[in-house]
């Protein structure tokens, strides 16, 4: 009735660790990877149905409302969290393959927009402050 961390676990592994690395194997020319991509599948389907299952069930068992919030919610949460992690796990192993920019050149391009952005946010604040010679500035249309 309630959600196992057996099902997580296993969630968890197949989409972090098992898939990608059948997926470089079989890109690597491995005729053993499809065979065990599609047993990864389907261990991350099993344990997905089984988290549902649980979530539904939980559902119908419950009488109260907020008795059913917490443990979907919950659950929810987690999924969302496994889904990053999984995202994270295939653009580090698939990005440069695909052309994708990796995370720390992403992450540089960050750094480099918001120091532009203060620059010239205080260029802006010193134009604002400046005084022309006809003192003040003037719109150009």
């Amino acid at each position: 009735m309630y959600q196992k961390p057996e099902d997580w676990h296993s969630l968890f592994q197949a989409v972090s660790i098992e898939i990608p690395a059948s997926l470089q194997r079989f890109m690597a020319g491995d005729t053993q990877a499809s065979a065990d991509f599609e047993q990864a599948a389907s261990r991350a389907h099993h344990a997905c149905l089984n988290l549902a299952g649980a979530m539904i069930n939980s559902l119908y068992v419950r009488t109260g409302f907020w008795d059913f919030v917490p443990d979907n919610s919950n659950g929810a949460a987690r999924m969302q969290r496994l889904a990053q992690a999984g995202a994270r796990v295939f653009l580090a192993s698939f990005g440069p393959w695909l052309g994708i920019a990796p995370v720390a050149e992403v992450d540089a391009l960050q750094d480099e927009l918001i120091r532009l952005r203060r620059e010239l946010n205080g260029l802006y604040r010193k134009l604002e402050t400046q005084t022309g010679a006809g003192g003040g500035l003037r719109r150009i249309k």
